[in-house]
């Protein structure tokens, strides 16, 4: 309790422990606070993402289980390249702390019906300025509460 997580910070707390539970802590006092060479952009780093779910103003959408729709980041080459829903893409990505940006994506001109999803997935990502990664899953955020959802799976 009474302590806020800060990716790329190596701590040394002072804390108290719960008798009763023995489990639960409580913060006293942060002795020690350094700032680490870890970039959390390490963790998107060469993993194939695969799209969850979007949610933009009032509309919210999940892809089924099966859909195909991912992204990868190679944070040298500072590269994002993935599938659509039946077309290819590729762009830059920038990225500083938890801040993200992509530019430049383009994507190949097959038609087919999935085509309206791309251009909603295409619009969305140049708007994430954000992002976040919990276990197996990426969250993009834009300033107006859009999200993307992603998660990574061993393939």
């Amino acid at each position: 309790e009474g302590f806020k997580f800060e990716e790329g910070f190596e701590y040394r707390l002072l804390v108290t422990i719960n008798d009763d539970t023995k489990e639960e802590y409580t913060l006293k006092k942060i002795l020690k606070k350094k700032k680490t060479t870890y970039n959390p952009a390490e963790r998107l780093d060469g993993k194939k993402w695969y799209l969850h779910s979007i949610h933009q103003d009032t509309v919210y959408m999940k892809l089924m289980d099966t859909a195909t729709v991912y992204l990868q980041v190679t944070v040298a080459d500072k590269t994002v390249k993935g599938r659509g829903v039946c077309n290819n893409f590729k762009g830059t990505v920038e990225t500083n702390g938890n801040n993200i940006t992509f530019s430049a994506v383009a994507f190949t001109k097959m038609a087919c019906q999935g085509n309206i999803l791309e251009n909603i997935i295409s619009q969305m990502l140049a708007r994430m300025k954000n992002f976040k990664v919990a276990g197996n899953v990426l969250t993009l955020r834009d300033n107006q509460g859009g999200l993307m959802i992603f998660k990574w799976r061993k393939e």
